[in-house]
């Protein structure tokens, strides 16, 4: 065989046992060819003679490149090689982007290939893409399987709180758990019943393979998740959504429909005055009839009253409203390890009387505002959670120094773990979480004190090693993450297969499976890493490119079968 010609060619099986070529490959071989006959004249005979294929098939793949409607410098790029996998490429990027990444259906991808015009060079007819969306479904759920393997073999041992909820998609139960500082998606799937049993064994399934150690869940008091949790030997830690949820439906929209009729009664009573200081006006300045004139007088006495009662429970109403919000803030900014001004620890016995003061405000409102014995019924069930918030507490304290001692440390560093680098390591965190301006504000002010500690000459701090900071760092935000106050991220997944239900109609259990996947291992946050990365502290295989070695180049458009029928009300002869 002569030098220059390429030997081997890559042949793919179809179902019927025929050998064809695959895109890439014919691309390749029609590249060389075009290339040898314009530097040397080589005959068609004698390139397929010289590769092994009919001198038929190259003429075959020739005409069907001269036919394509295309301009000649858009056909030389999609025909060549480069050309074959750029288009596999975006292919493969407008399915997961659109299908998965969005709530996008097929023939939307359909239409994106027409309207860029590729349609000549990809087939873009819904069962064709169809096709690409089932075999991309199972690399993406094979990839998730294949990954969790190799993540979880080289991962050290790991005790985390995990976040658990159940959701309602299309009447099936699904339930979820998420661990919460990486986001990393542990079991999301559909069941029969949410008890204990139920979620022991899907959270057995999820942890196989894995060195992990759930110490404590943060979830909702329902039973099944509590008695599941005690089966796990973990700690069942209240979330603070759902207090301050029972709370607000006690007092949010009875106090907002009172303050707006009351606000209704004091227009009236305004206008009622209004209309009697012009009545008297009117009456003295014009002609009067016979009798009496009206006691005026006493008329707009008894409105200025009316409008002066109407302004009080107005005003009262709306106090009621500031009082529960700022209670409910202040439940909130007591629910911390530290405290947001001094950073001193916040010991159970000082969280129990903030919290019970807070609540015994919101009781006092509820009793001024008379309102329904439905909504003091929500606002003592708010308040049965305040025992376990200030046990969780007390774990959290408990946890650290349990963690702190097991490390041996001098005494000095030890102190500057539990005194600054920790309360260092949760600010931070609650500085890029917390959303309201004040807040953050009083934090980042504390935080400023606590690091400017660590720069002051003479510290502890200053003392260590570059290898001992970095070690005491790692320490400090493992401690800090042990405190899990929020199931947020569960109940913003929640909204997500929401959506995604409500697109699709149904989300099937495989299509979920693979939601879950590209959760854990495509979306990146800011920083640049996966849910699966800060989990496993490994990174994982790119997505993209696992999709693209098993999920094959779609194939060419057919001719262009679109016949649209004319309806007409002659029928023709």
């Amino acid at each position: 065989m002569p030098d220059h010609v390429e030997s081997g060619t890559e042949h793919e099986k179809q179902d019927n046992g025929a050998e064809r070529f695959g895109r890439q490959e014919v691309a390749r071989l029609m590249s060389t060819f075009e290339a040898l006959q314009r530097e040397n004249d080589l005959s068609e005979r004698r390139y397929a003679d010289d590769v092994g294929i009919p001198r038929t098939t190259l003429q075959y793949w020739k005409n069907r490149k001269e036919n394509l409607q295309a301009s000649p410098a858009t056909l030389a790029f999609f025909e060549s090689p480069e050309g074959v996998e750029f288009l596999h490429r975006f292919v493969v990027a407008a399915h997961l982007v659109m299908t998965w990444m969005g709530t996008c259906g097929i023939r939307l991808v359909c239409l994106l290939i027409e309207l860029t015009g590729l349609g000549p060079f990809i087939a873009d007819s819904y069962g064709a893409q169809q096709a690409v969306s089932a075999k991309m479904q199972n690399a993406i759920v094979e990839y998730g399987s294949e990954e969790r393997k190799r993540l979880s073999a080289d991962m050290s041992h790991k005790k985390i709180t995990v976040g658990e909820d159940e959701t309602f998609l299309s009447e099936d139960i699904c339930l979820v758990a998420q661990e919460p500082v990486s986001g990393f998606i542990l079991t999301e799937g559909y069941v029969e019943h949410r008890d204990a049993g139920t979620w022991n064994t899907k959270m057995a399934e999820a942890s196989k393979g894995m060195d992990i150690e759930v110490i404590q869940s943060t979830a909702d008091e329902g039973s099944g998740i509590a008695l599941h949790t005690k089966d796990m030997g973990a700690k069942h830690s209240p979330d603070l959504f759902h207090p301050q949820h029972e709370v607000g439906r006690a007092m949010a929209l009875p106090l907002a429909s009172r303050e707006k009729k009351e606000k209704e009664a004091r227009q009236e009573t305004i206008a009622e005055l209004l209309r009697l200081i012009e009545a008297e006006r009117t009456y003295w300045e014009g002609p009067r009839g016979p009798g009496r004139p009206p006691n005026f007088g006493i008329r707009i006495d008894d409105a200025y009253a009316a409008e002066e009662e109407t302004a009080r429970q107005l005003e009262r109403t709306q106090k009621h409203r500031r009082g529960w919000r700022e209670a409910i803030h202040g439940i909130e900014e007591a629910y911390h390890p530290f405290n947001l001004d001094t950073a001193s620890p916040q010991t159970a016995e000082r969280l129990s009387k903030d919290l019970e003061t807070r609540f015994d405000e919101i009781v006092k409102i509820c009793e001024e505002a008379d309102l329904s014995e439905s909504s003091k019924d929500r606002v003592r069930k708010a308040r049965r959670v305040v025992p376990k918030m200030v046990s969780t507490m007390a774990f959290f304290h408990e946890e650290v120094r349990r963690r702190v001692e097991a490390l041996r440390l001098p005494p000095n560093q030890e102190k500057l773990l539990l005194e600054n680098l920790i309360p260092t390591a949760y600010f931070l965190r609650s500085a890029s979480k917390t959303q309201n301006k004040d807040r953050k504000a009083r934090i980042r002010k504390t935080l400023d004190e606590l690091q400017s500690e660590l720069l002051f000459p003479g510290s502890a701090a200053s003392a260590l090693t570059a290898e001992e900071r970095s070690a005491l760092e790692a320490v400090a935000f493992d401690c800090a993450d042990v405190f899990q106050r929020s199931s947020s991220g569960i109940e913003g997944r929640n909204g997500q297969l929401s959506l995604w239900e409500h697109a699709m109609r149904r989300l099937l259990p495989k299509k979920l499976e693979g939601l879950t996947v590209i959760h854990n291992y495509f979306i990146e946050r800011p920083d640049g890493t996966t849910a699966a990365e800060r989990f496993f502290g490994h990174r994982p295989r790119e997505l993209v490119q696992w999709l693209l070695d098993h999920v094959p180049m779609p194939s060419r458009s057919a001719m262009n079968r679109k016949n649209p029928v004319k309806l007409t009300l002659f029928k023709c002869s």
